[in-house]
């Protein structure tokens, strides 16, 4: 099996939010005019606390959520026009959905081909693919509601792979890995960002951002607070970064000794 290589010459972002803004129904501005670009063979790691609008926001791409002001683009397609833009996009979330009935293989082979690609892969793709996110053979037959979430997540990543979608949206891919699983991960989106793909992580773990991250923006009560690339992190602490833009919290108070 050969995945071809992404062609990047004169390409535009591979994912791009112009200035989105989001204004719930009640007036709550749960999104204030974000901005970012992720380039190809970039992983770009949007950093913050829950409810600080990076699930939102991944889902104004997804064409899931309408912004109120601002366009949402993927390899210079507005989402809101072309809705084509799902074809160049694999979207791994927080417990995204497999079908529980089928195997492992089935699941990938599935999703792989379910925007109707014509690259043809053999069963032995897929097992090859699956080992290479280090997916046990054990689990390969074996029906999606049998395993951990860690071999979901797993699942995912070889999709991915086997889509070679230019655009990756992933959100809090490290939640509920141990160690060993979360070393994985940061492998396979290294190999993502090999392939000259863009990807977009969303996540409130700041050691995935600080081992993978080419660029790093912090977000807060909707609002892009900071972004860094990687040669100003040098030398500086990501994790006091963070809690100097998320704001530290309140360190409770001592009694003064008698």
């Amino acid at each position: 099996m050969t995945v071809p290589d992404l062609q990047t010459a004169s390409q535009p972002p591979r994912i791009e939010a112009v200035e989105i803004t989001k204004r719930h129904w009640d007036g709550f501005l749960a999104l204030d005019a974000v901005s970012l670009r992720v380039q190809p063979g970039e992983i770009y790691c949007l950093l913050g606390a829950a409810g600080a609008g990076k699930t939102l926001l991944l889902h104004t791409f997804l064409g899931f959520v309408t912004p109120s002001a601002g366009r949402a683009v993927i390899c210079g397609a507005d989402v809101a026009k072309d809705p084509t833009t799902r074809e160049h996009l694999t979207y791994i979330g927080q417990g995204a959905s497999l079908y529980g009935s089928l195997t492992a293989r089935q699941n990938v082979e599935f999703f792989a081909r379910v925007d109707g690609r014509a690259v043809t892969f053999s069963r032995d793709d897929y097992y090859n693919t699956m080992r290479r996110v280090g997916i046990a053979e054990r689990h390969f037959e074996r029906a999606a509601r049998d395993l951990e979430p860690s071999v979901l997540l797993s699942l995912w990543l070889a999709i991915g792979l086997l889509k070679n979608s230019p655009a990756l949206l992933f959100d809090e891919p490290t939640v509920g890995l141990d160690l060993y699983a979360a070393a994985g991960l940061q492998e396979t989106l290294r190999e993502f960002r090999a392939q000259k793909r863009g990807l977009l992580v969303a996540t409130s773990d700041v050691l995935l951002a600080g081992g993978i991250a080419d660029r790093v923006g912090i977000i807060n009560e909707g609002r892009k607070r900071i972004e860094l690339p990687r040669s100003e992190l040098v030398g500086r602490s990501l994790p006091e970064l963070y809690l100097e833009y998320m704001g530290r919290p309140l360190r409770a108070s001592r009694p003064e000794p008698q």
